[in-house]
């Protein structure tokens, strides 16, 4: 995820991969009301209820800060309970 920047330059000089992350982390769709996720390229159902959706991207959101701030020795985003796992 490093070279995501490099790879996708923002004028400016904006971080592409800070700007990923919080749109993972705080969704805002525009057509959230208008989209029948039911109906939608065949979604398995688990995915039409969008607290499912909202919750898997901010997850994502912070499994890959949390990779990101290990490889660059940063505090990760939140402290882990003691016997927990990274995916849990």
């Amino acid at each position: 995820m490093r070279g995501f920047d490099r790879l996708y330059p923002q004028p400016g000089g904006e971080s592409a991969l800070q700007q990923l992350l919080a749109q993972l982390a705080a969704l805002r769709p525009y057509d959230l009301e208008e989209t029948r996720r039911s109906e939608y390229k065949q979604l398995t159902p688990r995915w039409h209820d969008w607290k499912v959706v909202r919750t898997a991207c901010a997850r994502c959101a912070v499994v890959l800060f949390d990779g990101l701030a290990a490889t660059a020795n940063l505090p990760a985003s939140r402290p882990r309970a003691r016997g927990r796992s990274a995916r849990e």
